[in-house]
């Protein structure tokens, strides 16, 4: 496995959580090069506190619960550093997305690992209730394949995710790693783990330049300084995407094109035409030098027109489903 400076493991805690649980994720990643932390929220208002006691779950009556202190506010933590993220199964992440505003969306956990979705590089884990953590903020969920308890399986549901069966428990969607269930814990860490691996031995895909205008297709997850570009394979007005291109071209970025089903993108006539009257406005919209930048796109024999001629599909990222409410 290739180096990293990303060799820690960050775990979001708090009351309630499942002892055997975090022990496993402390052996398992452990053995495997990686350091441990358990964080969780420590500044309320009113103050900090430098670190918290947090009680285990107890549902045997007369067993006396674990406890475990905290002193590593998830706020205060490096990113850079860690490979993966965890929340912790039960109703740790209940109670991490309680704020006094009321608003679940301002609780820090939820902005917290809210961010911590957006990156790529870091491997996503989330057990049994966890994914509650994210239903504040369903863009994060919706279209992703996860798994979760039954319990939250509804909310989940309606927060756009697919919720899948796998005979093992753990669903594997990209950099999202989410388990049934806390005995789940040693399954949902080697598969982490696995996927850390993939990561860091995967070449960046490299972003063409000026010299080389063809679309270079990547991954969302690879390659830095890209800009996705959504086109209808109905028809799209030229200009619309004429002049964004040539800004992002002159700033090095390297574009992806995508159309909901894989097929080329076609300009709309009428924005290829100089002549052509805009109804409400009564006179031409299209310059004639427009108008020929624009054809340029449209023809899939010119070197511009050629980055058209292969792009991705919106329906591998997003498949057909019924948009059902439980």
């Amino acid at each position: 496995m290739k180096e990293s400076k990303r060799d820690r493991i960050a775990v979001l805690v708090e009351s309630q959580y499942i002892p055997i649980e975090l022990e496993t994720y402390k052996k398992v990643f452990s053995e495997n090069g990686f350091h441990v932390d358990f964080v969780s929220r420590l500044q309320y208002p009113g103050g900090d506190n430098p670190s918290l006691t947090f009680v285990s779950e107890v549902e045997e009556a007369g067993k006396t619960p674990e406890t475990l202190e905290v002193s590593i506010d998830f706020r205060d933590i490096d990113l850079e550093k860690y490979a993966a993220v965890i929340a912790a199964a039960n109703y740790v992440t209940v109670r991490l997305r309680w704020t006094d505003e009321g608003d679940p969306r301002k609780a820090p956990a939820v902005q917290f690992f809210s961010k911590v979705m957006k990156d790529p590089e870091i491997v996503k884990g989330a057990l049994c209730h966890a994914l509650w953590l994210l239903t504040p903020t369903p863009e994060n969920l919706a279209g992703r394949k996860v798994i979760c308890h039954e319990v939250v399986e509804a909310d989940i549901r309606n927060a756009g995710a697919l919720v899948i069966k796998e005979a093992d428990n753990v669903v594997l969607d990209d950099d999202l790693v989410t388990g049934k269930s806390a005995g789940e814990a040693a399954a949902m860490s080697e598969s982490i783990i696995a996927r850390i691996i993939e990561l860091r031995n995967s070449p960046k895909q490299p972003c063409c330049t000026e010299e080389e205008p063809e679309q270079k297709q990547s991954s969302p997850e690879t390659g830095q300084g890209r800009i996705l570009i959504l086109l209808s394979e109905w028809g799209y007005w030229g200009e619309e995407l004429v002049g964004p291109v040539e800004v992002f071209d002159k700033k090095g970025y390297c574009l992806d094109f995508c159309t909901p089903k894989g097929r080329r993108p076609n300009a709309i006539p009428v924005s290829m035409d100089p002549d052509y009257i805009d109804p409400p406005l009564g006179r031409p919209v299209t310059s004639l030098e427009m108008a020929l930048k624009v054809r340029e796109f449209d023809n899939p024999e010119t070197p511009q027109g050629k980055r058209l001629a292969n792009p991705m599909r919106l329906q591998d990222w997003f498949p057909e489903r019924p948009y059902a409410s439980s």
